[in-house]
């Protein structure tokens, strides 16, 4: 049983977890010299990654779990991200973010149908053999994903503020809300994208696992940092005024 769990490839995926909250982290505390737009430009980059990890490779960690990095990397750490905007910052700050990766997805789907027509023809030099159908496939992919990423930021900020009111440590805080996020995420995607075929009960199971392995490694280095490196989050509050989440001003 333990040959055929393949070891290295999950302390990669954890390892690669770890390398993306210190780079989010480190980003984000340079907004009080740079402000936000360093950290909004790679959340940009994520949402390119992420689609190309999820659309490419995939890997068998546990006999019938497959986990792609686009998914337990990437995106788990972009939704981090939000809820980490939301509990330092507020809610308007959080509402910015969660635009600005909405547009990085509209836009990455836009030009991935634009350039796709140019993959093919009699004086096209395609030197990797990209099908067509790669753009494509990852367009509907980009216009699910963009939708469930909607739900999934404002529903992150009303079950943090539910679980915060009930629970004071704010590692399980972290963790309570992402696990909950993670599960209507996995469930709202493989819905849209899988329901009917024979791979939907696989990549439900395989997203669940890999998201929430991911969530405990993000839900401790966050907290660890909100706790003991970042002064500000004495002066945090519970209330951050969740109306301003929806406002167009």
């Amino acid at each position: 049983m333990i040959d055929s769990i393949a070891i290295n490839q999950i302390l990669i995926l954890l390892l690669q977890c770890f390398i993306v909250a210190v780079l989010l982290l480190f980003l984000f505390r340079l907004r009080t010299i740079f402000g936000m737009g360093l950290l909004f430009t790679a959340l940009g980059v994520f949402q390119y990654m992420q689609v190309f990890l999820a659309a490419s490779l995939y890997i068998e960690v546990i006999p019938g779990i497959m986990v792609t990095p686009g998914s337990m990397v990437m995106f788990t750490g972009s939704l981090f991200a939000v809820l980490l905007i939301y509990i330092r910052e507020d809610a308007l700050e959080a509402r910015k973010v969660i635009y600005a990766l909405l547009a990085a997805n509209l836009v990455l789907a836009l030009l991935q149908i634009v350039f796709s027509w140019a993959v093919e023809g009699d004086f096209v030099t395609n030197i990797y053999n990209l099908p067509k159908e790669f753009f494509t496939i990852n367009s509907r992919f980009l216009f699910v994903g963009t939708i469930v990423l909607f739900i999934d930021a404002f529903v992150i900020i009303f079950i943090y503020e539910a679980i915060a009111r009930n629970i004071s440590s704010l590692f399980l805080r972290m963790l309570i809300t992402m696990i909950l996020v993670l599960a209507i995420d996995t469930t709202l995607f493989s819905l849209g994208t899988f329901a009917g075929t024979d791979q939907f009960k696989s990549i439900f199971v395989s997203g669940l696992v890999s998201k929430f392995s991911s969530a405990i490694v993000y839900s401790t280095l966050f907290s660890i940092y909100l706790v003991y490196l970042d002064k500000g989050l004495k002066k945090m509050k519970l209330a951050h005024h969740l109306s301003k989440i929806y406002s167009i001003h």
